[in-house]
């Protein structure tokens, strides 16, 4: 019999006010939970052996409220459709520089009533499709996200290094639904800084009304913000296998050095728990130029999928805000991509000829009945 998490944990349905009332808080040591554990579940593999359904390496993924799963890589923008039983459906948009066309891979958004927002990360433009998948604009962008979240009450979040005018030095960025920049913040500060280079990107959560949580990439620190830029919470992990301000060695690179830690993704439950995904190097690491069958130039091409998984391991953590702690930290041998959704994840995979293929999985906190 499911249990409700408020009910095994004594959690408020919301705990944005507890959260305010502990505006700083540091995380340290193992957690808290020791009867819990993340249970996976394999929901879907999408991608075919040949036709329009044979997918690129390097793809990002999103899901919409119908089950439908989109796809787009590095290689090919085209966003190819799959039906929630992972059937090929159709490719959405081609390459190009013109309406309903893609020039570079794209975060693809699910607007109101299953519609798709296409957001191209290397470019500064953004197509809507109709549930329908009829094309219906495409916006400029006042400017060029790394990251992109769906925020329905304004338009979206975005999130990277972006030099213009209002935003150099900010980390966060509103943005209406025209593409159109409404505010920036989430500096160190408060402040603008025009000499920033450390404030570049977050991880952020889709808003539950006006609230939501970023990450730090780079460090395992938690802002909660609302939608005007105030700040009401920070939460900072101190863990021995995500320790503050590593680097690279300089002149290096993971293919002669263990990568340093980052972090992938975070999300928020509908319990109100926030889920973070960390990548840290593989219990095994190996030299990249042992595992490429032909390691020349290696430091000027991208690593393929196939062989991230023996460079990556992947940490989950959930973590309570309202009252301040870890409740699970588990460790997985495989390299999760993302979240898709609260409690989705993507991993790559490849079947018996060596086409990519992308996993989709469910993710549960479980407690041992008592």
């Amino acid at each position: 019999m499911k249990r409700q998490l408020w009910k095994i944990f004594g959690l408020p349905a919301i705990v944005a006010a507890t959260v305010q009332a502990q505006p700083k808080v540091v995380l340290s040591g193992p957690a808290t939970c020791r009867e819990c554990r993340i249970e996976l579940e394999r929901v879907i593999t999408l991608g075919d052996a040949k036709g329009p359904g044979l997918l690129q390496e390097q793809s990002s993924v999103a899901t919409d409220r119908r089950g439908r799963f989109y796809l787009s890589s590095n290689y090919d923008p085209t966003v190819v459709v799959f039906d929630a039983r992972g059937r090929f459906l159709r490719k959405l948009g081609r390459t190009g520089p013109g309406p309903g066309e893609f020039s570079s891979r794209v975060a693809m958004l699910i607007g109101p009533g299953d519609s798709l927002y296409a957001i191209e990360l290397g470019g500064n433009r953004m197509s809507l499709f109709s549930p329908n998948y009829a094309w219906v604009r495409t916006s400029s962008l006042a400017l060029t996200p790394s990251t992109a979240v769906h925020a329905p009450d304004v338009g979206f979040l975005f999130s990277g290094a972006l030099r213009f005018a209002d935003g150099i030095g900010h980390p966060v960025h509103v943005v209406d639904r025209n593409g159109a920049h409404i505010r920036s913040f989430g500096s160190a500060t408060g402040e603008q800084d025009l000499y920033s280079r450390l404030e570049g990107l977050r991880r952020m959560t889709a808003p539950r009304g006006q609230i939501f949580w970023t990450s730090r990439v780079d460090a395992y620190v938690l802002e909660q913000w609302n939608l005007e830029g105030r700040k009401l919470a920070q939460l900072t992990r101190h863990v021995s296998w995500f320790p503050p301000d590593v680097k690279m060695p300089r002149g290096s690179n993971y293919t002669t050095h263990a990568p340093p830690p980052y972090m992938i993704g975070i999300t928020e439950d509908s319990a109100g728990l926030v889920w973070t995904l960390a990548q840290v190097a593989d219990r095994d690491w190996k030299p990249l130029r042992e595992l490429l069958p032909s390691p020349s130039g290696t430091q000027n091409r991208a690593t393929p999928d196939s062989v991230r998984h023996k460079i990556w391991d992947s940490v989950l953590e959930v973590i309570d805000p309202a009252r301040g702690v870890v409740l699970v930290e588990q460790r997985f041998d495989t390299k999760f991509q993302e979240f898709i959704a609260p409690n989705l994840l993507v991993s790559f995979d490849e079947d018996a000829d060596g086409n990519p293929r992308y996993v989709v999985w469910r993710a549960r906190l479980v407690s041992p009945s008592k």
